[in-house]
């Protein structure tokens, strides 16, 4: 069995990568598409026939499943994309923001197929099936059924590791199932007003680079007619955050193309979910939304003001799911507009 195990470790050097990888059946669930799994460590994964590429440094949320005969385990983890071959279609990721339990799971689990006691069968997981009961020796002496039980009680211990660690993880994934659910994407949304070319020309820009802020009536550039006219100023119709800028300084514009996208700086954010539409029959007005959203630490709660049909045009990734609108409970900073977030909804 050693032999079968080694043959299944990638060795790298430690400049090229930190753990050791392994190449356990298991697969991925992420942004809705399940992957099979090349390789596996305790500080990341590597998914095969990746379709879409994925920007360095994103961070994700995947769904690692260890399928066994009868049924199958499986965590929510927090990822960072970390190269993506577009030759052979492989995502790399590296496992981030790890707590206690995923760490333990993970170690759990690569040691136990290291040791032995989890084995593949194509690429089914088994646990392995093993004598750990020796049979007691004729001695006439009092001492010798104590001494056989204590040879047994590590085996008998592990064994019930083994079944409490199982079950507490079909309980979990129960719970998550019955009273749980998870949104397939989300984002920070907010009321951006469009800046327009009231006519034809040359656009110049009339803001420092890297400018983030505009106050109310700054002139935001200028759109001078080509050949004989007067320019025409534009201005910043309120205090607003700069969400984004559509042309560039010297570019030949026409007239009502959009300059910029502004957000004014008292904007209320709020979030926008995609949700399967098998499971967005369980969420209510009163069923209640946790958020996390990337590069915040703080952890906001919400409530559904209205939900949209699949058969609407979706407006985060082209799906056929249901949209919801969650109004957080507290007041989102407004440059959070266009973060990613996680959302989960909690139906009991």
């Amino acid at each position: 069995m050693n032999a079968t195990i080694h043959t299944q470790i990638t060795h790298e050097s430690e400049t090229q990568r930190q753990y050791p990888r392994f190449n356990m059946p298991s697969r991925v669930s992420l942004n809705g598409k399940e992957y099979e799994v090349k390789n596996l460590s305790t500080g990341g994964v590597a998914l095969l026939n990746v379709e879409k590429g994925f920007a360095r440094k994103n961070k994700i949320s995947i769904d690692l499943k260890l399928p066994f005969s009868e049924f199958f385990l499986g965590i929510t983890l927090s990822a960072e994309v970390q190269y993506y071959n577009s030759a052979d279609k492989i995502l790399g990721c590296q496992f981030v923001d790890l707590g206690q339990e995923q760490i333990s799971f993970l170690n759990y689990a690569i040691k136990s197929f290291i040791a032995g006691d989890i084995v593949t069968s194509e690429k089914i997981l088994n646990i392995a099936s093993r004598n750990n009961f020796t049979k007691v020796r004729s001695h006439k002496s009092n001492n010798t059924p104590v001494s056989s039980f204590k040879r047994q009680l590590p085996g008998l211990l592990l064994v019930l590791l083994i079944g409490i660690l199982i079950a507490t993880i079909i309980a979990g994934n129960l719970y998550s199932s019955i009273f749980i659910v998870n949104a397939e994407n989300a984002a920070v949304m907010g009321p951006t007003i469009a800046v327009n070319a009231k006519i034809e020309g040359v656009y110049i820009s009339q803001l420092d680079p890297g400018l983030t802020l505009v106050q109310q009536n700054q002139v935001i550039g200028t759109v001078t007619p080509v050949g004989v006219g007067t320019s025409i100023a534009i201005q910043s119709p309120c205090n607003c955050y700069i969400a984004k800028t559509h042309t560039v300084s010297g570019e030949l514009i026409s007239q009502s193309q959009q300059i910029m996208s502004l957000l004014p700086m008292d904007a209320k954010p709020w979030i926008i979910a995609e949700i399967d539409p098998t499971k967005a029959k369980k969420i209510g007005s009163d069923s209640l939304a946790a958020i996390s959203i990337f590069g915040s630490k703080t952890n906001y709660t919400g409530h559904v003001v209205s939900m949209e049909s699949p058969l609407s045009d979706t407006r985060l990734s082209g799906n056929k799911t249901v949209l919801a609108k969650i109004i957080p409970d507290q007041k989102l900073p407004v440059d959070f507009v266009n973060r990613m977030a996680v959302v989960t909804f909690a139906i009991y």
